[in-house]
Formats: C-alpha cells, sequence, structure tokens
C-alpha cells in the first residue's frame, strides 16, 4: 500500500523509505510477471493438448465416414434419424475385419 502523504524527518529518511517501497513493488512486478508467463505457458500446452484431441477426432470421424462410405448400402447409410433405425456401431471381430452394425436406439 502506498502512503501518500508521509512525513519524514529528513531527506535521508524520506530516501530510504521510498527505496525499500520501490524495493517492494519491483518484487511484486517481477513476481506478477513470472505468473503471467507460468499462466500464458500452461494456457498454450492446454491449447495444444486440445487441438491435438480436434485432429484426433476428425481422422476418426473420417474413418467411420470412409467405411460407412465403403461398406454400407446407400439405403442403410441415409438419414438412421429419419428412419428410426439406430446408430452405426464399428464391432471387432476375431481377425483383422471389423463388422458394422447398424444399432437401435430407443425412440425419442
Amino acid at each position: 500500500r502506498l502512503d501518500v502523504e508521509e512525513k519524514y524527518a529528513t531527506i535521508e529518511e524520506e530516501v530510504e523509505k521510498k527505496s525499500r517501497k520501490l524495493e517492494k513493488l519491483v518484487r511484486k512486478v517481477g513476481e506478477a510477471e513470472r505468473e503471467l508467463k507460468d499462466l500464458n505457458s500452461e494456457f498454450q500446452r492446454e491449447r495444444e493438448d486440445m487441438l491435438d484431441t480436434i485432429r484426433q477426432l476428425a481422422r476418426q470421424i473420417k474413418l467411420k465416414e470412409t467405411l460407412l462410405a465403403h461398406f454400407v448400402p446407400l439405403d442403410k447409410a441415409r438419414s438412421p434419424a429419419r428412419r428410426n433405425c439406430g446408430v452405426p456401431r464399428i464391432v471387432a471381430r476375431s481377425g483383422s475385419v471389423a463388422e458394422l452394425r447398424m444399432v437401435r436406439t430407443a425412440p425419442a
């Protein structure tokens, strides 16, 4: 806290007290700058993690769309919500081939 109207006995006392206050403020500014730098670094890491997650999800969507386009008949792939037929799910099978099934959902 800065006391604007302090009285000093001598000029030397004023210089000493104001120097201590200045040093204290310089330390506080340094601490605030370090905290800001830490927060910016943390924000950047979180942002990069979110972007990586978005990229992974986009790749998964593209893979699923490709599987749907190549392995599901066009009439089965169209608007499952309108036909209330369910949601496509990839089911792992023994071996290297996965099975795509239409899983019925409960009516909304």
